[in-house]
Formats: structure tokens, sequence, C-alpha cells
């Protein structure tokens, strides 16, 4: 049995802990003294070992890697690599492309992640992923929506836009709109609109 490889009760305790962990959330825990009491002692149980209220932080990072290396070979997961880098963002685009919302695509990246078998980095680091992925589909959705306004509904918008930021205080040229033209009409639409300032619609 794996667990009996490590020495030492904790780092056994530990081991078991992470085992269970990567089996269910595909992931590894970050903290073993949030774990509640009677989990450990569940594990306790099971591995024969003495009760205990509370569990320490590794203290080797070295022996913390390995268990993870051997844990990650033994369920057959593997560490995010740039390959499984290009596959998650691939993977966002097409929920993007599909209609999901940016604020699921974290949950949609944890989920592709744990079906690849892949052990995920950190939080943040999924976090940027996802916001980047977000805001190219968000540009690449308004360049769709302002290539199918006619003539008459671009000038709409564009009153629009002059009209709310005026009442905001704001400079029109501090936006980049200029006076004539719908240059900027995609980088308008890509800014949040108040509800507060816009009653119409624009037929698409």
């Amino acid at each position: 049995m794996e667990v009996l490889r490590c020495r030492g009760d904790d780092n056994r305790r530990r081991f078991a802990l992470q085992l269970c962990v990567l089996r269910q959330y595909g992931r590894f825990l970050d903290r073993y003294q949030d774990v509640p009491v009677r989990i450990l002692n569940h594990l306790n149980r099971q591995l024969g070992l003495m009760p205990a209220v509370s569990l320490p932080e590794a203290e080797r990072d070295a022996t913390e890697s390995s268990h993870q290396q051997r844990l990650r070979e033994y369920c057959g997961y593997r560490t995010f690599d740039d390959e499984a880098r290009v596959l998650l963002e691939e993977h966002l685009c097409a929920q993007i492309a599909q209609g999901t919302w940016p604020e699921d695509l974290f949950d949609s990246a944890m989920d592709a992640l744990r079906f690849w078998k892949v052990v995920p980095p950190a939080v943040a680091t999924i976090d940027r992923i996802a916001a980047s992925i977000a805001a190219v589909g968000r540009d690449e959705m308004f360049g769709r929506l302002a290539a199918r306004l006619d003539q008459s509904a671009r000038q709409a918008l564009d009153e629009y836009w002059r009209c709310s930021l005026v009442s905001a205080g704001h400079r029109c040229s501090d936006f980049g709109i200029s006076s004539g033209g719908d240059a900027h009409l995609v980088g308008r639409l890509s800014r949040p609109i108040s509800g507060n300032h816009f009653s119409g619609r624009v037929r698409l």
C-alpha cells in the first residue's frame, strides 16, 4: 500500500489525505490545518493510527513534492504544462463560442482539467487564463455585433454614447470617441452600459 511507504505517522496522514482529495476533486489540498477533526480521525481509524486534533504542515517541501509526484503517478495524473495550457485555452474558447458566460469559465476549466487528469496550477493562474479568454471572446462577439448594425443603428448608438458620457460628466475624447464615423464602435460596445442611461433598443 502506497501510504505505508511513508515514514512517520503525520506523513502517512498527509499522504492518505492528499490521495482522497486528488481522487475526489482532481487537485491537491493547500492547507492541512483546515482539515476538520472528524475527517482526520476517520483517516486515523482506517490507517490504524492514534486520534489527532490537527495535522501540521509538512516540515520539508521536498517531502511534499515527492509525495505529490508519487500520487500523480499512482492516480494517473500529470502536471499542468504548456501542452495542457494550450488545450485548456482551446477548450475555454470553444465554451465562449457556445455561449458560456465568462463567470462560468473558471468552473469549466476546473472540470476540464479533472477530466483530463491534469493537476491544476494555482487558482490565480486559472483566473488569469479564464479572464484572458473571456476578454478575447467578448471582443469577437462585439465585433460580430457591430458588423450587423446598419448605418442608422450605428448613428443611434453613437448618439447614445455621446449623451451618456456627457450626462456622466465625461468628455467623448476621453474614451476615444470622435465626432463622426464609427471607427471606435467595437471599443465602445466593449465597455459596460449602464441600464440607467439606456431605454431604447437596437434592432439587429
